[in-house]
């Protein structure tokens, strides 16, 4: 195919072969005649740069790609708060969890039950699937600790409850080794959370106004009915349970139960002979125990 050309200042004939010619035309409109055979070397060279650009963009992706979290073992229940319809955004924490390999389980306040005798159950059957954790808001940050006074009865350990602003104050059972209790004050006096207690002193309770942390700021506006769905809660939250959830696979969990469950008799022994008084004093000596961002 020849195409004409206008204002042509140079053509070089350049023999291709026996059959055909490339004319390379140096000019201002660079137009020239183009063969058959050239128009194969232009295809393969523009392979070889797609090849090469998109081989660099496979490597660059694999090498931004996020790697999945360590996996965990563990098994925590999530109860929202009251009439089903609140604490919608402890769904979205549950889903957090969950990309950590852990078994969570997110329940309304109404079968907060039901999850915790089919919990007691699989205990029964299988007593590695734990460190057992429940972690609830409003009406569920007071249901948690409930389920692990009904676990109680069976010899079963749990080894954290977080409560997220429960508005009454509860007892924290012997069989808890820790509780994290967040809430916040607001200045009417009304629907905010208050601070917990532990019945023995071998319970790790640690009572946390939100408002007095350094990290508060990153916070933004909190209220009762909005912290569920906070993604710096959420933090505080996660936080916690990964502290208490080994890699999966690790051989020390046997270990840790085995210490949780020795802890829990020995509470129970105790439980009767503490007065609520000492216990609150003992309570504030430990609770200078690491919280996330070091302040409790």
């Amino acid at each position: 195919m020849v195409v004409s050309a206008q204002r042509l200042q140079v053509v070089e004939q350049v023999s291709v072969g026996s059959r055909a010619s490339v004319s390379i035309e140096h000019g201002v409109d660079n137009v020239g005649v183009v063969t058959p055979c050239a128009s194969r070397r232009c295809l393969i060279n523009a392979l070889r740069a797609t090849t090469w650009i998109l081989l660099a963009v496979f490597l660059c992706h694999g090498a931004w790609a996020k790697s999945p979290p360590p996996q965990r073992r563990g098994k925590v229940i999530i109860i929202r708060g009251a009439f089903t319809v609140f604490s919608l955004g402890m769904n979205e924490l549950g889903e957090k969890l969950a990309q950590y390999g852990l078994d969570v389980e997110v329940v309304a306040d109404i079968s907060a039950g039901r999850a915790a005798s089919k919990l007691k159950s699989e205990y029964r059957r299988r007593q590695d699937i734990g460190p057992i954790v429940f972690i609830g808001h409003s009406r569920g940050a007071e249901l948690g600790p409930k389920e692990a006074r009904y676990l109680q009865r069976y010899k079963i350990p749990v080894k954290l409850i977080v409560m997220v602003d429960a508005v009454h104050e509860t007892t924290i059972p012997s069989n808890v080794e820790r509780c994290v209790n967040l809430y916040h004050n607001n200045s009417l006096g009304v629907l905010h959370g208050v601070p917990a207690r532990a019945e023995s002193r071998n319970t790790q309770m640690v009572n946390t106004d939100i408002g007095k942390l350094r990290t508060r700021n990153q916070g933004g506006s909190i209220n009762h009915f909005n912290i569920d769905a906070s993604p710096w809660i959420h933090d505080l939250v996660v936080a916690e349970v990964l502290k208490v959830c080994p890699p999966a696979g690790s051989l020390a969990n046997h270990a840790r139960q085995a210490t949780t469950a020795q802890k829990s008799s020995t509470a129970q022994e105790s439980t009767a002979a503490e007065s609520s008084a000492p216990a609150v004093t003992r309570r504030k000596s430990r609770s200078g125990l690491t919280y996330p961002d070091g302040v409790v």
